[in-house]
């Protein structure tokens, strides 16, 4: 609960809501931080003015703009050219490039955000079968993605649990390399020629997200399993993913914003769009897990479902990302944020 407050509850100013009501809400910015509302353009940029009456010391800087640059090779040549001053996901192959350069320099850390694959158990019934899960697990060789098209920037995953949250169990370790043991689990399961999958991906939601996919793809491939890349626009595939109508396994990345396990805890619950795998008494573990106010049981109890998780091949973990930033030298007290969320009025830019 402590964290849910901090995390997502905004107190708001009782006068408007009294005068203006929820829409009201929903059309005017309100608060009372560091920055004032200026401008927005839709997928393009949202300005803010320092506000000189905050509560603490004003803003170092006058004008704060966020800019939206989906392109990475863009965002990294208006970094260059002194257009923008933070740039965030900084693709693994260009960070050498920035750390050598006059004008720049990358900081990172580990993040909030893991990288997996669901799995689609309630629609492919290959998919069903806990040995053929596992095979996927044996099948992709998380090692090289991440040295090979991170540049050796995450951690291999034995969940989906973020490994810097409260409740994470950093003792599940992830599924080894062993190619011959995934052929072997889908002989056992009764498919010994493999079988056909897709594999779906938004494009730039998550840092080299479709190029990760692709790798999937060709390891698997390998183990007989007769694989189909979809990568789709990013909002096009999540509300496809959250409506259940995809057919295959889904690169999907979980941030736990609460610092928390109880995020992750949720992809397992039935009534979470993001679910795939249902399991009543997995059910029960996890909503009475939830329901435990001492933190020390709940974790114990998280220990547990993680190893089921891990056990029973529900998702095919991946990577935990790094939260990778470009910084312009002239910057001064920015501070890399391992939930991605900025806290910029101590920065300062020299000229």
């Amino acid at each position: 609960m402590p964290n849910n407050l901090a995390a997502f509850v905004n107190v708001i100013s009782k006068k408007f809501y009294d005068e203006n009501g929820s829409e009201g809400l929903k059309n005017q910015a309100i608060g009372t931080g560091p920055f004032k509302f200026v401008s927005w353009r839709r997928n393009d940029r949202l300005v803010l003015e320092a506000n000189n009456e905050w509560y603490a010391s004003p803003p170092k800087v006058k004008t704060l703009m966020f800019r939206i640059i989906p392109e990475m090779g863009a965002r990294v040549a208006e970094l260059q050219a002194g257009g923008v001053h933070i740039i965030f996901d900084v693709p693994p192959f260009m960070v050498s490039q920035l750390k050598k350069g006059e004008d720049t320099d990358v900081l990172s850390v580990p993040s909030l955000r893991t990288i997996y694959m669901i799995i689609d158990t309630l629609k492919i019934p290959q998919l069903k079968d806990r040995r053929v899960r596992q095979a996927l697990n044996f099948g992709v060789d998380k090692e090289a993605i991440v040295k090979g098209i991170l540049n050796g920037m995450g951690t291999p995953l034995g969940t989906h649990v973020p490994l810097l949250v409260g409740g994470a169990d950093p003792s599940i370790k992830p599924y080894p390399y062993d190619p011959q043991k995934a052929k072997d689990l889908l002989k056992e399961a009764g498919y010994p020629n493999g079988f056909s999958l897709n594999l779906y991906s938004p494009n730039g939601r998550y840092l080299m997200d479709k190029e990760v996919t692709l790798a999937v793809a060709d390891q698997l491939s390998k183990v007989g399993i007769k694989t189909n890349v979809q990568v789709m626009e990013s909002n096009t595939y999540l509300k496809e993913l959250s409506a259940h109508n995809l057919e295959g396994i889904y690169l999907i990345g979980i941030a736990s914003r609460t610092y928390d396990v109880n995020y992750s805890l949720n992809q397992l619950n039935p009534n979470f769009v993001l679910c795939y795998y249902q399991d009543k008494e997995l059910e029960e573990m996890v909503n009475k897990t939830k329901a435990t106010m001492d933190s020390t049981k709940r974790y114990n109890s998280a220990y547990k479902i993680q190893k089921i998780v891990h056990d029973e091949a529900i998702f095919l973990p991946l990577y935990n990302e790094m939260g990778i930033y470009g910084v312009s030298k002239k910057v001064k007290g920015f501070e890399a944020p391992v939930d991605e969320m900025m806290q910029l009025w101590n920065v300062s830019v020299t000229e």
